[in-house]
């Protein structure tokens, strides 16, 4: 890597981890049920599973037609191998900057971490 860039990777070490907060509004269910990266940050978000309520199921019953709530709590457990990585990921995209996509369209970004971090 060029030095630059090597110096800007050594803040992956400074990452944190947390659950999301859980505001026990109809709002912010798909907030709390999805993992998000903030680059500037240097953070991850991660789905607070243990306090899920009624409505938290019911958003995947009613968004992915989860069965039951075995089926959820599966897909959250199975999530934890694979989208960690894809936020590592878009936080490099971050750090490594001007990876700007003039379309405001484009899937670009998630299509490269979403690729990526299967390798990983």
């Amino acid at each position: 890597l060029p030095e630059d860039l090597a110096s800007k990777m050594t803040k992956l070490k400074e990452i944190q981890v947390q659950h999301a907060t859980m505001f026990g509004e109809d709002w912010s269910v798909p907030y709390e049920v999805c993992w998000q990266a903030d680059g500037a940050a240097l953070s991850i978000v991660l789905p607070d599973v243990p306090n899920y309520s009624d409505r938290h199921f019911d958003y995947f019953k009613t968004k992915l037609k989860h069965q039951s709530r075995g089926q959820t709590i599966l897909y959250e457990l199975l999530g934890l191998w694979i989208v960690p990585s894809h936020e590592v990921i878009h936080i490099v995209q971050h750090l490594r900057g001007n990876l700007l996509d003039s379309d405001p369209k484009s899937y670009a970004m998630e299509h490269d971490a979403s690729r990526l971090n299967y390798i990983l």
